[in-house]
């Protein structure tokens, strides 16, 4: 999980992810974040070895509709390990827009996406990996990618019980569940 021991357990979150506004859509940003100390009451889970189970949001059905009146690429799932701030992304490196780009390569799908005007069917697509090309201060120093949640027909996995696996590149780092209601 990235983490060294001096640093105590892992702080897993999961971000969603995707582009600004219509007229800048090659820029990606924080949309939403799951994790032990998000802001959000429902969106808190603390995942501290190596599995977790449980139930957590990880975007709001009025987020959803919110992004989906306004974008129609869809947004992506990103696991991290978080380093020092809750829910604010750090990265020292443009490193993330190779990790996704080697992700697309390798599974043809990154993306979660919904089809515009339908509700709540799920569909994998083509991951966009421009929403990073110009990533701004809020993806800048030190927290660790874990992965990105593709579907799991798409990176050649079958786990009865899950949807998505994550992965980093052609790295499996873990499997997920994500229902959509």
């Amino acid at each position: 999980m990235h983490e060294p021991f001096t640093r105590g357990e892992p702080e897993i979150e999961v971000h969603i992810q995707g582009p600004t506004s219509q007229n800048n859509p090659r820029y990606g940003i924080d949309l939403s974040c799951s994790g032990a100390n998000a802001y959000d009451y429902y969106k808190v889970f603390d995942q501290n070895a190596g599995f977790w189970e449980g139930r957590v949001m990880l975007f709001s059905a009025a987020e959803v509709a919110d992004f989906n009146s306004k974008f129609s690429d869809g947004f992506h799932v990103l696991f991290w390990e978080d380093d020092d701030t809750s829910c604010v992304l750090r990265l020292d490196s443009d490193t993330l827009l190779g990790f996704l780009r080697s992700t697309a390569a390798a599974s043809s799908s990154v993306a979660i996406k919904l089809v515009p005007k339908a509700p709540w069917y799920v569909v994998a697509g083509a991951f966009v990996a421009v929403f990073f090309e110009s990533a701004g201060d809020w993806l800048k120093t030190n927290d660790d990618f874990v992965g990105a949640a593709v579907p799991q027909e798409n990176a050649g996995y079958n786990y009865p019980g899950n949807t998505h696996v994550i992965m980093e590149g052609a790295t499996l780092n873990g499997r997920a569940t994500i229902v959509y209601r």
